[in-house]
């Protein structure tokens, strides 16, 4: 879209409604208004109906980080919460994020979006020699070849020590391939880290636009160099910029542990998936910054209008 009008509704499906529902939340929750269930239970339908549009089946997350703010809020005020509430929020969560995986994954198989890779049959299929079952058989392998494809974006996603054991057996290790893979760019092969590590060369289609990534998580990128005391540097460096950016989120929203812990789940999600494009990273930090400052005079704007 024009003008860069696009990242605008990037930033709304992302994390724009999502801030905008942990103030919500953060109001009626303290200020003890009616009907302040009913703000937590659209947040989580936010949640739901954003990751939808994006095709994305990632909604638990912030779901889960509103949940938990809300809870740490509700504790550091010092206002009784039930655990049977909590349990009750955690099952809509759940409920809904399980519906958003079947309907993404409905909607993904109509654009004609393949998976990319063969997915793995972790759940063996049913047969059945009798006709008078054959309809209940099907819907049930219908519902296993569901799991299967979950099972697989799971295993899929899950990052971590298969990226640092790829890396730490590559002999090519240096300061110079570092550089190389900081410089990325987008096209239709494979990401510098299946092309240049896993030595997993592939090209794409351009039809249907779908692009599969695989990263190799920050500890495993930062030992691109080869050098132990550049990584732990600069996860310190890491840590130290992430733990200030929730700090400044939690000042600038008058102590809004739920939108804090919104921008925590941003960052920590990034940070573990981390490794693709890394010169992009700058589109996040500057979203994240540009919505505390936004937070920041919402809640000034709150607070004038109270005191009149």
């Amino acid at each position: 879209m024009p003008f860069g009008i696009s990242n605008i509704f990037n930033w709304f499906l992302f994390f724009g409604f999502a801030t905008f529902f942990s103030i919500l939340i953060f109001i009626f929750y303290l200020g003890n208004l009616r009907h302040k269930k009913n703000i937590i239970y659209l947040a989580l339908l936010e949640c739901f109906i954003s990751s939808v549009s994006q095709l994305s089946r990632a909604m638990v997350f912030n779901g889960g980080s509103i949940i938990f703010g809300l809870h740490q809020t509700l504790v550091k005020a010092g206002i009784e919460i039930r655990k049977s509430d909590i349990f009750k929020l955690c099952l809509i969560l759940s409920l809904l994020f399980i519906l958003s995986l079947y309907v993404v994954s409905k909607l993904r198989q109509e654009k004609d979006f393949p998976i990319g890779h063969q997915v793995h049959s972790y759940l063996p299929t049913l047969s059945s020699s009798s006709e008078n079952t054959s309809n209940a058989v099907k819907m049930s392998n219908d519902v296993i070849k569901e799991l299967n494809q979950v099972l697989f974006l799971i295993s899929g996603r899950w990052v971590g020590i298969e990226g640092v054991m790829s890396i730490l057996s590559n002999p090519e290790k240096s300061f110079l391939f570092f550089k190389r893979s900081y410089n990325e760019k987008f096209n239709y092969s494979n990401s510098f880290y299946e092309n240049a590590v896993k030595k997993n060369v592939h090209s794409y289609k351009r039809n249907p636009p779908l692009f599969t990534v695989y990263v190799p998580g920050m500890i495993g990128y930062l030992y691109y160099t080869g050098s132990v005391f550049f990584l732990v540097t600069s996860i310190i460096f890491v840590c130290f910029v992430c733990s200030y950016l929730e700090f400044f989120a939690l000042k600038a929203s008058k102590n809004n542990l739920i939108f804090c812990s919104l921008i925590g789940n941003i960052l920590a999600y990034r940070v573990a998936h981390f490794g693709y494009m890394p010169i992009n990273t700058y589109k996040i930090l500057t979203a994240i910054i540009l919505t505390i400052f936004l937070v920041f005079f919402v809640m000034k704007l709150l607070q004038n209008i109270k005191k009149r």
